[in-house]
């Protein structure tokens, strides 16, 4: 599940996102967001703004063909909350 596909912003600056996004056209959030939504990640991004709402619903439009190994290569496994695999 992708509660926070954003990581809460943290993960917005992030070169190689912002690489990523930039050589498909699209803002690091999209990016992320439809990185999650392409490999069956349920995914729930949250905004209170109205004009990130509608950029988050943009990015199921973006094509991220090409990019999977660039975003593999990012994998770390950041938690930027509760972790659930952390608890007995």
């Amino acid at each position: 599940m992708a509660y926070s596909p954003l990581a809460r912003g943290h993960k917005l600056a992030d070169s190689g996102i912002s690489e990523i996004a930039a050589s498909l056209g699209c803002t690091p959030a999209q990016a992320a967001i439809k990185w999650c939504f392409d490999v069956g990640a349920i995914t729930i991004p949250k905004s209170s703004s109205p004009t990130r709402i509608l950029e988050n619903l943009a990015s199921l439009e973006v094509d991220l063909s090409g990019t999977e190994v660039a975003f593999t290569a990012l994998e770390e496994s950041y938690i930027s909350g509760w972790d659930p695999t952390s608890e007995p």
